[in-house]
């Protein structure tokens, strides 16, 4: 069961005091909200061809953050935003470290790969190139 807007807004407040619940222009979900710092870039000049919704956020200085269907107004939303919110995560420069090691543990594994192919192809001319030159005999037997 989804709690009420006024409710859902005064626990919205207690995770962030810049965010706002508001009910979409077609009703069909709430939308979740912050109010943009002045001057950023992130508060745009409202134009209504982005739609009403945008057209409101905008003229009142706001940016989107998520939409939530009208009946799962509830603790779950909070907890899925605060999941999200990559602040409350250790930032953006700890998410791009984690990134980065996790290309670098990539690449390494495919250097590893590519090492262990040549390491298997060279065996393989090597031992073909014995077996030409009557070095090496060969076990194998087209006719068994």
């Amino acid at each position: 069961m989804g709690w009420s807007g006024e409710y859902f807004q005064k626990q919205l407040k207690k995770f962030d005091s810049k965010l706002r619940v508001r009910l979409s222009h077609a009703g069909d979900c709430w939308l979740i909200e912050r109010r943009a710092v002045r001057g950023s870039a992130l508060a745009l000049t409202p134009k209504y061809e982005r739609g009403p919704d945008a057209w409101q956020r905008d003229k009142d200085g706001y940016v989107y953050v998520m939409a939530v269907r009208r009946d799962l107004l509830n603790h779950q939303a909070i907890l899925d935003m605060r999941w999200c919110d990559i602040q409350a995560r250790g930032g953006a420069q700890k998410y791009a470290d984690e990134m980065d090691e996790a290309d670098r543990l990539k690449e390494e594994k495919l250097e590893a790969d590519q090492s262990w192919h040549l390491q298997c192809r060279s065996e393989e001319v090597y031992d073909k190139h014995m077996i030409r030159q009557g070095s090496v005999v060969s076990n194998f037997h087209s006719k068994i």
